[in-house]
């Protein structure tokens, strides 16, 4: 049992880094990412990189290059399609209600949006193609653009790291979490569109009515 749990730890970590930029990248550029638990990711980058996996500043530095370049696609993905992009989407993979928080958001907030909404579950994916339907000057997007992906990549990934420390001072061996971290993170991908499919009110009779035909 221990030789497998050890194997399986030494294949979520060969990935580890490169999972974790992967998910980052796809949540902030694309709308339908927004089940990705991106903050819990960014937080097991931090306790592997305590672990000594890789280094944090590593970590911190490709995080920051996916979530800025993620958001800049998804920006410019909203400005070229403009609100036919929203609409289809949001027909497609998710509720409107997703697309007008996040708008409000933006329109709460302005360029601030693209900094705050980083750790806003949800709209996280959603700001970008809104601040570019909305026509966002590019030059504005850029400035919020770094200092959100600064702080997002950063802070984190650093609160991780020395939870991964103090848990190692205390003897606690850290390579024992890495296999539940990742079971986690894997139930609350699939949690989120599992728990938005049953909310909807025709998904939930389509499901009974298979049920009572069987």
């Amino acid at each position: 049992m221990n030789s497998t749990m050890h194997a399986l730890n030494e294949i979520i970590l060969s990935l580890g880094l490169f999972g974790i930029v992967t998910v980052v990248f796809i949540e902030s550029a694309f709308p339908f990412g927004f089940f990705l638990p991106g903050d819990t990711i960014l937080f097991a980058a931090g306790l592997f990189a305590a672990q000594g996996q890789f280094s944090i500043f590593l970590a911190m530095t490709m995080i920051f290059i996916a979530n800025f370049a993620g958001v800049t696609i998804g920006y410019w993905s909203g400005r070229s399609l403009g609100k036919r992009y929203v609409k289809k989407e949001s027909k497609l993979l998710f509720r409107h209600e997703y697309v007008e928080k996040a708008e409000k958001f933006y329109e709460k907030h302005g360029g601030k949006a693209i900094i705050l909404g980083r750790f806003v579950p949800a709209v996280r994916s959603f700001v970008p193609v809104i601040a570019g339907v909305a026509n966002m000057e590019y030059r504005k997007l850029i400035f919020f653009n770094a200092i959100g992906a600064l702080i997002w990549s950063t802070s984190i990934p650093l609160v991780g790291y020395f939870s991964g420390q103090w848990l190692e001072d205390r003897g606690i061996n850290i390579e024992l979490l890495v296999l539940p971290i990742f079971l986690i993170i894997i139930i609350l991908s699939f949690l989120g569109p599992i728990i938005h499919a049953l909310s909807g009110k025709e998904t939930r009779e389509k499901i009974l009515r298979r049920i009572r035909r069987r």
